[in-house]
């Protein structure tokens, strides 16, 4: 009986596959957020080079969305579209810059790019989290020690993080769009998309963080009892 019972507890050998594609992951996940912070950092230098000197920017050939600049080394753009919205940066009319509109626009394209690299930030260590629990899995799977619980193994505050940020980027996103339609551009604001999967994305990160909690308030309770 006491063999049958240590057998029925033992945990199935891990999937090396999904370990091996957890590792993947979480490269993957470093990466973007790196080259997310990078786009940040190199969207912030454009915006200081336009509130420094504003009249070396021009209406953009190709759109009135969109003001630019020769900088030697290449060409710097400040664009109105992001997310599911566009703002005509260039009054088409008098191909007037619209120099507010231009600078919170380019400040919000920061803002975005700073979330959505956090939010990288944040996944990239709860992959590692939980791929370290699979390989502690494996560990205690040939032996008749208890497996270690995955609810204290993801930190609940990280998918709340995820779950503000991923709500924060479209909701300061249509912020800024009606700002700048009060201050006179034209404004649409299309589809929906981006602003509905990052709000239903962000409501799952915060449904994720109660469920774990749950799960690590159920495991303290055994625990104790224990």
């Amino acid at each position: 009986m006491v063999t049958q019972s240590a057998s029925a507890n033992r945990q199935p050998k891990p999937d090396f596959l999904l370990d091996r594609a957890g590792g993947v992951a979480v490269v993957i996940a470093r990466i973007a957020a790196v080259v997310l912070a990078f786009f940040a950092v190199i969207q912030l230098v454009i915006t200081v080079l336009f509130m420094v000197d504003g009249h070396a920017f021009a209406p953009d050939a190709t759109s009135d969305y969109a003001v630019s600049m020769d900088a030697g080394i290449g060409t710097a753009i400040i664009t109105g579209h992001f997310l599911d919205s566009d703002i005509r940066l260039v009054d088409w009319t008098t191909d007037v810059v619209n120099a507010p509109a231009v600078v919170l626009v380019s400040l919000e394209r920061t803002v975005i790019f700073v979330l959505l690299a956090l939010v990288f930030g944040e996944l990239a260590a709860l992959l590692a989290n939980l791929r370290d629990w699979l390989r502690e899995r494996a560990r205690y799977a040939d032996t008749d020690s208890g497996t270690p619980s995955p609810f204290r193994t993801v930190p609940i505050e990280r998918l709340d993080r995820v779950g503000w940020y991923l709500i924060a980027a479209p909701v300061s996103a249509l912020a800024v769009s009606g700002i700048c339609a009060l201050l006179g551009c034209a404004v649409s604001v299309t589809g929906g998309a981006s602003t509905a999967v990052l709000i239903m994305l962000g409501v799952l990160s915060f449904m994720f963080a109660r469920v774990f909690g749950y799960g690590a308030a159920l495991q303290n309770d055994v625990d104790g009892l224990l």
